[in-house]
This record gives structure tokens, C-alpha cells and sequence, in this order.
């Protein structure tokens, strides 16, 4: 097997040479840029036999996992709306310089690094697919030390408001940024027609 951890601009080359080579692959998200960058990706799996798999943690987190099972056993009811709250302060630091996680063209921004997260585990929890999404983005830090003593600008978003609806029906609505400098932490909620269930990872962060 090989395991692929490289930013996403060059994940679905390696992800093909990998298959292409008879080996099974563990990639972290998001898998590439895009649908077209990873177009029959998983059609050459299936065909050679391989697995592919995704390195999406969260929905393995102790936590969550409970969270996920709750919902599943159908101890809050049908599940009518799920909010997640994700806000933390870590991307204000002065002190961090420029890399591809600040450039758009790059796959870079908490679009892509994190709420493809949050996208996969209320899929997990509602077992559902969703049906429509509206996003708005923003740069609340418009630019980096480069690290040679100069800056370079942040083309990536690091904040994301986004709304969904899931094929079931049920809604989503997440706000997540890493440039909030009173960030709550990392909060969801799922609500049913019998009850809420509540994930709350506030800072400063442990296990």
C-alpha cells in the first residue's frame, strides 16, 4: 500500500501512479483539486481490485464517533439540522510564514483543508448525500511573511460561511475560520425531532 500525504495540487498524480503500479492507497483529503482532477480515479480502483481510502479523522474521533452512532440508533429522532461552529485563532499568528496552505491556486484555505471535514462527517451522521450548497468566503489576513523578510499575499480563504441542504432534508450550517480571535473552538450540533446531541472541543485544545 502507499500512503499519500502532499498537498492537494499534486495528490491525484501520485494517487494514479500508485494504482497504475498494482498498490493500494491511503491519501489524505481532500484527494485532489477537484472533481475533474480526480475523474475516474475510483473506477481505476475498482477495476484493478484496489482500495482507496481517505484520511478524514474526525469522523473517527472518539467523540464524534459516539455522536455518529446516537444519530444512527435514532436516539434523537430524525435528524433535522446540523450546525458546526469551527473557530479558532491558530491563523493570526504573525509569525507564520507563507506556504501553498495560503494559495488558492494551490488547493489551499480552510475551504478545502477544512470543511471538506466537516462536509464528511455530517454525511457520516445523517447518511445522507447533500443536495444543494451556497459558500461565501473571505481573507480576513491578506498577507504572510515570505520568509526572506518580505511578505507575499494570501490568495486562500481562511474563512468560510456555508449552507447546505441534505437529500433527506435536513439542513446544514457551517461557519468555519481559523482567523477568529475569539474562536469558540470546534462545536457541533445535531438536531431531531426527539432531542440535540452536542460535540464541544473548546481551547486551549487537549485530548
Amino acid at each position: 500500500a502507499v500512503s499519500i500525504a502532499v498537498p492537494a495540487l499534486h495528490q491525484s498524480e501520485l494517487v494514479r501512479a500508485a494504482l497504475a503500479s498494482g498498490k493500494h492507497v491511503l491519501c489524505e483529503k481532500p484527494f485532489g483539486t477537484g472533481l475533474k482532477d480526480i475523474s475516474g480515479l475510483d473506477r481505476i480502483a475498482r477495476e484493478n481490485g484496489l482500495t482507496t481510502a481517505l484520511g478524514y479523522e474526525f469522523r473517527y474521533d472518539t467523540a464524534l464517533r459516539e455522536m455518529i452512532e446516537l444519530v444512527h440508533a435514532g436516539r434523537i429522532g430524525r435528524v433535522s439540522r446540523i450546525d458546526v461552529t469551527w473557530l479558532v485563532a491558530t491563523g493570526l499568528n504573525p509569525a507564520r510564514t507563507w506556504s501553498w496552505r495560503h494559495d488558492i491556486d494551490s488547493a489551499g484555505g480552510v475551504l478545502i483543508d477544512w470543511c471538506c471535514h466537516v462536509i464528511d462527517y455530517a454525511r457520516a451522521m445523517t447518511g445522507e448525500s447533500i443536495r444543494e450548497l451556497w459558500c461565501s468566503t473571505a481573507t480576513r489576513v491578506p498577507q504572510r511573511p515570505n520568509g526572506l523578510g518580505g511578505m507575499k499575499p494570501v490568495t486562500a480563504p481562511d474563512s468560510c460561511d456555508m449552507h447546505c441542504v441534505f437529500e433527506n432534508g435536513a439542513v446544514g450550517r457551517f461557519v468555519v475560520s481559523n482567523a477568529e480571535p475569539a474562536g469558540i473552538g470546534h462545536r457541533v450540533e445535531v438536531y431531531g425531532d426527539k432531542g440535540r446531541v452536542r460535540f464541544h472541543h473548546a481551547p486551549p485544545f487537549t485530548s
